[in-house]
């Protein structure tokens, strides 16, 4: 037998061949150092810990308001402070998402057919010209209301219950309605069907705001909440099944084609987009509820990931439904509890209930022997991983391995694997298993909460014939 590395850390890549590729990254991400034996390895996604518990309902939006969290449950819009104490503020109608933006004193909601104004408390904001109740944002003392068709509308500064009738442009370089808008980096990003303009607040005319002179692209916006940004970029899911980013003017797609699979084979049109920091890397989540799949894509080392909660073979959708940078904690809520969860690194179940942690292989086959196409035979894999991580609620953990030889349809029995009480420094963490195969995945899975580090992997293999 001759041991063999084998390309075991990485992200989601499940391809339309299986022979290409059928890696799959769930509740695991690669993080990148420089030094150290290995220079990659995958380390686990945050799990929950309550923050602030709700009564069952759907939530429709989150945001920070003067400095304090704010949560729209059911018609409720309720107040969280840093105590996690909740205090009910008013009723927002409706059940469907609901966009919000704030200037710090004044709080807009738009629910999708009314427009809504929260100070001390909710009002219904009744100017005729606003057209609609999509998409809003807010920039330079003025918030800007998504309107009718291919208009938006400018709110007059510093009131954002009024709109000039002369206050109103037209994205018309493209003949599509508007999807989104949204404000970053000093400008506004008008998101079409199938166009994108970038306009800016030139101080001048009425409304005060210009667009950038060859700026628009043919790149449409699948859902009216996709949008969010980094420190750096601006992201959306466009409506060709593709992820872009934007730094200044044109946009750049950050998809493979693997993952443009997963996403057109998907509903995106009610897409839920944003933007995490988490230990230096900046990660964009596309959240797809009526598909039930979670997809986060790392700005520093441009793989993606996969996000699930639950125990249940398809592994699911993740339960976040908003996210909120607050009081010095990554808050999320709970799409159908109201339910407000801090993401720490430090735990490892979500909110007492197991997480499965999985990574799928990229295939093993003859090219590491350079026999391409012929028959192999495996006697021993091993993996690279942290050992000893024992702690108090699992003293003895183990990993679950399994593998499959035909292209990731099925995979065999899985045989658990010790990886040490704390303290404790094994070796190796070796699974034997004699296989004959043309390609093998090997799955590692992990349902222990405990922390799992994996930085390699290589297999014991020779060729065994036609």
């Amino acid at each position: 037998m001759k041991t063999i590395p084998v390309n075991f850390v990485g992200g989601e890549n499940n391809s339309r061949s299986r022979l290409w590729s059928s890696q799959s990254s769930i509740n695991l991400y690669v993080d990148a150092h420089q030094s150290g034996r290995t220079p990659t390895a995958l380390l686990p996604w945050p799990g929950e810990k309550m923050f602030s518990a709700g009564s069952a309902g759907t939530t429709r939006g989150m945001i920070l308001h003067n400095d304090l969290l704010h949560l729209i449950v059911d018609q409720d819009l309720i107040e969280i402070d840093s105590n996690g104490t909740r205090t009910s503020k008013g009723t927002i109608p409706g059940t469907g998402r609901c966009s919000l933006a704030t200037d710090g004193t004044n709080l807009v909601i738009r629910n999708g057919s009314k427009t809504y104004l929260y100070t001390t408390s909710v009002i219904e904001i009744t100017d005729s010209d606003l057209e609609n109740a999509q998409t809003l944002c807010y920039i330079n003392n003025q918030f800007i209301y998504q309107g009718t068709d291919q208009r938006f509308g400018v709110s007059d500064a510093g009131d954002p219950t009024s709109i000039d009738g002369l206050n109103y442009a037209t994205a018309e370089s493209y003949p599509d309605d508007i999807v989104q808008i949204y404000a970053f980096n000093e400008r506004v990003y008008i998101g079409g069907e199938t166009s994108l303009e970038i306009w800016y607040n030139s101080g001048e005319g009425s409304p005060p705001f210009d667009r950038i002179q060859q700026s628009t692209t043919e790149v449409g916006v699948a859902s009216p909440f996709s949008m969010a940004n980094s420190d750096e970029y601006l992201y959306f899911l466009g409506s060709d099944n593709a992820v872009y980013r934007v730094s200044a003017y044109q946009p750049e797609s950050v998809t493979p084609s693997a993952i443009c699979k997963e996403l057109r084979e998907a509903v995106t049109s009610d897409a839920q987009g944003y933007v995490i920091q988490l230990d230096g890397q900046h990660f964009y989540i596309v959240q797809l509820p009526t598909s039930s799949l979670t997809l986060a894509y790392s700005e520093a080392t441009g793989e993606w990931i996969r996000l699930s909660t639950g125990t249940t073979p398809d592994l699911p959708r993740h339960l976040m439904s908003g996210y909120v940078y607050a009081y010095g904690k990554h808050l999320i809520c709970d799409y159908d509890s109201g339910d407000v969860y801090e993401w720490d690194t430090e735990t490892y179940t979500s909110n007492g209930s197991t997480i499965i942690r999985q990574r799928d292989s990229a295939p093993i086959n003859g090219l590491g022997l350079g026999s391409p196409g012929k028959r192999l035979l495996m006697s021993r894999a091993e993996f690279m991983m942290e050992t000893g991580v024992g702690n108090s609620d699992q003293p003895d953990p183990e990993i679950m391995v399994s593998c499959s030889i035909d292209g990731g349809r099925s995979f065999s029995n899985e045989d658990w694997i010790k990886i040490g009480r704390e303290g404790e420094s094994v070796r190796r963490v070796e699974w034997y298993n004699m296989k004959g195969f043309y390609d093998l995945i090997l799955r590692v899975r992990v349902s222990d909460p405990n922390f799992i580090a994996i930085h390699s992997a290589s297999v014991d293999l020779k060729e065994a014939g036609w």
